[in-house]
């Protein structure tokens, strides 16, 4: 091997110890991750890495295709301890296309990733955080419950808000809250839970609908 590579996978593999030590990632997240995958920590040498690790972290042309062959040749990379990072970052990548591909490769993983997402989570964020939360709730559907009522219970942007009240919908426990929604919630919120509430087959929401359409008369 070149003595340059080598020289870069040393640092690389002492910066992430460094890192793990210091509390980037905490133990439980570690764990749940190699439980997952069982390849977290894998030593891959700096000439397969780094043209991931360009693709993801800058922009310009022939990005697409590199991420595409190496999840195709080498999927577990990108839970490399140093690719895993510029992996859930790709989210709010600038060229739409890749991010969404990003997002459904996530959801390839499975739900080793939805503690990493949950981890650093702003729900006052754009495009990334969105589609954080969109995986998340994929993934988890109602065993995140106190997660997305979080979200609605603080401060959130519009669109995220929204997604967390979609996913409100993988329980019907959450009825009497949607209820409240659409009855209180500003106009965003109110017709999210409107059209969420559409899904269930409950006497209370059967009342509610019939209120309105009584309304409207």
């Amino acid at each position: 091997d070149n003595p340059g590579e080598q020289a870069l996978d040393l640092l690389a593999l002492i910066d992430a110890v460094l890192e793990t030590q210091a509390g980037i990632y905490e133990n439980k997240e570690l764990s749940d991750i190699e439980a997952g995958s069982g390849k977290l920590l894998k030593n891959y040498s700096y000439k397969m890495l780094e043209p991931v690790i360009t693709a993801l972290t800058t922009t310009g042309s022939g990005r697409y295709d590199i991420l595409v062959n190496a999840r195709k040749d080498t999927p577990e990379i990108f839970l490399d301890y140093r690719v895993f990072p510029k992996y859930i970052e790709g989210l709010g990548d600038s060229y739409s296309e890749l991010a969404y591909l990003i997002s459904r490769w996530m959801v390839e993983d499975g739900k080793m990733m939805i503690e990493p997402l949950k981890r650093g989570f702003d729900p006052m964020g754009k495009s990334e955080m969105c589609r954080r939360l969109d995986i998340i709730a994929y993934l988890a559907k109602e065993e995140e419950n106190d997660f997305y009522l979080s979200i609605i219970d603080g401060e959130a942007s519009k669109d995220i808000r929204k997604s967390a009240i979609e996913a409100l919908g993988y329980s019907d426990k959450n009825i009497d809250i949607l209820l409240e929604i659409a009855k209180t919630g500003d106009k965003a919120s109110k017709e999210k839970a409107i059209n969420v509430l559409k899904s269930f087959s409950d006497a209370r929401v059967d009342e509610f609908f019939e209120n309105s359409t009584k309304k409207k008369k």
